[in-house]
């Protein structure tokens, strides 16, 4: 091993390696950074509200923090294999390793999330009591009402969904919403929030009176003779388990990928370290090899006239 470190192809193997792997990660850590603030900014307040997922907060952060931390030993790193010192070299080697851990964190924590939707029933029933006790009902006297009001329209719009499940209408009837609209029940009263309503090309509801008040299918019935074009027939746990899916999913791949790029950097920094430090240690006075001679001709700054 000591001969197969001291040959020169080894010691360009590992810079030049490290150097395309550097480059990589810092890609990566942007892409990190980029999709850390789309989740936390357009995805996480509907998952944590909506969808009762405290860990999409964290977790978000958590991806930001470790694209952000991936940017400054990417420099290290390459300014340790540009220039060949060990000092650069081992501060990244530390610096990666600890960025390591908070991916195994992140993946963790992702897997996590994933859970309940495979194994328990608990998010489709707090889904469910939103909707019957907070949903549209005393908008003024509570900002935590108003909240989860705005976060279940914004997401039965921007996912064209409505209620927890799908042609499931009939939880509206059921809310402290219902019992606050104007009109007589099961009649003319609105039985489905706007949100729930199809809007056109232009962002004009399609048909609001037969999305909310229809007697002769959906909403008032679980099904009719015609389909209710207006009305959203999917629900929103079925979409938000196939985005929880897509989105957990990515971020195991993004940190299984990252794993394996920072595990080879730092194989490749290690290598390079060892190296330069035995090298270092030579006395003058070793007889250089002729591969090793023309490259201390040629880069003289990078091996501190270990050779004669």
């Amino acid at each position: 091993m000591c001969n197969f470190m001291r040959s020169l192809r080894f010691r360009n193997t590992c810079r030049y390696g490290l150097i395309a792997m550097n480059s990589i990660c810092f890609v990566a850590g942007l892409a990190l950074i980029g999709a850390g603030i789309y989740l936390y900014v357009y995805k996480s307040e509907l998952l944590t509200y909506v969808y009762s997922m405290p860990l999409a907060r964290p977790a978000c952060i958590i991806i930001i923090t470790v694209g952000s931390a991936v940017l400054i030993p990417s420099f290290c790193g390459l300014a340790g294999a540009v220039r060949e010192n060990h000092i650069l070299l081992i501060i990244y080697t530390v610096i990666m390793a600890l960025i390591t851990f908070l991916s195994i964190i992140a993946a963790v924590m992702a897997i996590a999330t994933r859970v309940p939707w495979n194994g328990f029933d608990f998010i489709r029933q707090k889904m469910r009591e939103s909707l019957q006790k907070d949903y549209g009902y005393n908008l003024n006297t509570s900002d935590y009402n108003a909240f989860i009001t705005a976060m279940w329209d914004l997401a039965q719009q921007n996912w064209y969904c409505c209620a927890a499940e799908d042609s499931s209408w009939g939880i509206y009837r059921q809310s402290q919403w219902y019992e606050v609209q104007p009109g007589e029940k099961e009649n003319d009263r609105a039985m489905v929030p706007l949100s729930c309503c199809v809007k056109d090309q232009y962002g004009e509801y399609v048909n609001p009176q037969k999305c909310q008040t229809w007697q002769l299918g959906p909403p008032k019935l679980a099904s009719g003779p015609s389909i209710n074009e207006a009305l959203f027939y999917d629900g929103c746990y079925v979409y938000g388990s196939k985005l929880l899916t897509r989105v957990t999913g990515g971020i195991i791949a993004m940190g299984i990928i990252f794993a394996v790029l920072v595990g080879l950097a730092t194989i490749f920094a290690l290598g390079l370290t060892c190296h330069i430090l035995r090298m270092d240690k030579l006395p003058k006075s070793t007889s250089a090899p002729a591969d090793v001679k023309m490259y201390t001709s040629a880069h003289p700054g990078n091996w501190n006239n270990s050779y004669a």
